[in-house]
């Protein structure tokens, strides 16, 4: 849900560092009282010339240089600073927390699809419909970033995926969800 401004109608405040500063130079560039971690660019009143005066900004404050195109898969505060702290090295790549909540259900994890990305959107509407009580991760590619060797094979994918969601208290995860051909690896992981 957002409201008639294109926010997130909850607010969610920035939790670290990155995000913080993040959500200042969004709130600056586009001319907002306060911008949350899980508003959208695309439900902004932003253009492509104010995201290149964000990334611009982000360059100068950051030290990372990233195309615009990673709006498309980083459109909200927090899977941008994901996306900034692993560009320098802060945090772990496959990892997605969309909703990591100690809860009383099983834990669910959604694996990329052929691009490599989760769609962290959808992930977030999928889990206000599921409810607050069930944890929900996303992993990503190893490599779809261009500065890593995707795994070998589908098997020491699967074999990191369930290592990542281990490191995240996430293991192990009770149901495996997939986009496209992201079947393959979940098919794997639950045989593992």
């Amino acid at each position: 849900m957002r409201s008639e401004l294109g926010l997130a109608q909850s607010y969610v405040a920035p939790r670290s560092n990155t995000e913080r500063q993040l959500a200042e130079i969004w709130r600056i560039a586009l001319n907002l009282d306060r911008v949350g971690v899980d508003d959208s660019y695309f439900w902004l009143p932003g253009d492509s010339l104010i995201a290149a005066r964000i990334f611009a900004e982000i360059e100068r404050v950051f030290g990372v240089r990233m195309p615009m195109s990673t709006l498309v898969a980083a459109r909200s505060v927090a899977l941008l600073a994901e996306r900034i702290d692993a560009q320098r090295g802060l945090t772990r790549r496959m990892l997605l927390p969309i909703q990591p909540v100690q809860g009383s259900k099983p834990t669910l994890a959604l694996v990329h699809g052929q691009m490599g990305i989760v769609a962290y959107d959808r992930g977030r509407r999928l889990a206000r419909h599921l409810g607050s009580d069930r944890p929900i991760y996303g992993l990503e590619s190893r490599g779809f970033d261009g500065r890593s060797e995707p795994a070998p094979s589908v098997e020491q994918a699967s074999r990191e995926y369930l290592a990542e969601l281990a490191a995240g208290g996430a293991a192990p995860p009770g149901i495996i969800a997939a986009v496209c051909e992201g079947y393959v690896f979940a098919l794997d992981m639950a045989r593992q």
